[in-house]
């Protein structure tokens, strides 16, 4: 028993000594590969270059991938042509000089006109016609709607950016904010809270005394919207925002300072010390905005593009 045992493990012991030699001497007989010769091996070296060489041509012939799936950039010219085309027919319908009713030339000549491809042209009627200025019927004529029977507030968006500072449009963006005030105060009036007016008195003890309108426009505006806060109401607090939007872009576009927009009286700290006052009370505060109203008007109908400075057109001749 004893020697089966020293037998078991003699043959443990070897076996895996054995398996190496079996493997080392089968390597050894194994035939060698021939070393190849140095033509051998730039003749390689030429055919793996050639085949690297083929591979890159391949790649740069293929189009590169879109980065965005679904996009397609347009050229910066076409976008800005196209821009240029739409600004020039906008402010024509707007100003009533392409009458409502009337057709306008079919695309090819409007493309002549503007020196610009059939493309750009029809980009910028597909913009007019999605504003309600334009009815286009495919294979007929593009006719001119009234802007004044489009319900769409982008049209009194494209207005105020088509406005000069000055003009009968800037004028009367004045006087209908004006006029919002005077609705809003009266919902300030029943809903102030003290804390919101001391806001409104900190803000009036920054204001510098005798400032002109037009360079305390920042403060005209924070003035609104803190008013608009005290309403609670949302809608009131958007149309200040939405006035201060297009104020802040007429005002932008004025040049040398000699706005007719900007009104040449001054800020009066005792103006709006007064105002606060009526608010804290509870009583009077529309009642005198009111009467601030009457000079704001008597200015803007004094200015010579106010609508009632405008002669009537006159009858034509029958």
């Amino acid at each position: 028993m004893t020697d089966r045992i020293e037998r078991a493990h003699r043959s443990q012991s070897t076996g895996p000594t054995r398996a190496r030699r079996a493997k080392a001497a089968k390597q050894m007989s194994a035939p060698r590969h021939k070393q190849a010769s140095p033509e051998a091996t730039q003749a390689s070296a030429l055919a793996t270059k050639k085949r690297a060489a083929q591979r890159a041509g391949a790649e740069e012939a293929q189009p590169a991938a879109p980065r965005h799936v679904g996009f397609k950039a347009q050229p910066a010219a076409r976008a800005r042509a196209a821009d240029l085309v739409f600004e020039s027919l906008s402010r024509a319908i707007l100003s009533g000089e392409i009458a409502a009713g009337s057709e306008l030339p079919p695309q090819r000549e409007l493309s002549a006109q503007f020196d610009v491809s059939p493309l750009v042209v029809r980009q910028a009627m597909h913009r007019l016609e999605d504003l309600g200025l334009l009815r286009v019927r495919q294979g007929g004529a593009t006719t001119v709607l009234d802007p004044g029977a489009a319900a769409d507030l982008r049209l009194l968006q494209l207005r105020f950016a088509l406005a000069k500072p000055g003009d009968a449009l800037a004028l009367a963006a004045l006087e209908a904010q004006a006029l919002s005030m005077l609705q809003m105060l009266v919902l300030v009036q029943r809903r102030i809270t003290e804390p919101e007016i001391l806001q409104l008195e900190r803000l009036v003890n920054d204001l510098h005394e005798g400032q002109p309108f037009r360079e305390a426009l920042g403060f005209r505006l924070k003035f609104s919207e803190l008013l608009s806060r005290a309403t609670r109401n949302p809608l009131f607090v958007q149309n200040v925002r939405w006035w201060a939007a297009l104020m802040k872009d007429l005002e932008a576009r004025t040049e040398g300072g000699g706005d007719p927009t900007a009104s040449p009286r001054v800020v009066s700290k005792s103006f709006y010390y007064a105002l606060i006052k009526t608010l804290r009370e509870k009583r009077g505060a529309p009642e005198y905005w009111l009467k601030m109203l009457k000079d704001s008007f008597d200015w803007t109908e004094a200015q010579p593009t106010h609508p009632m400075r405008q002669k009537p057109a006159a009858k034509p001749r029958r």
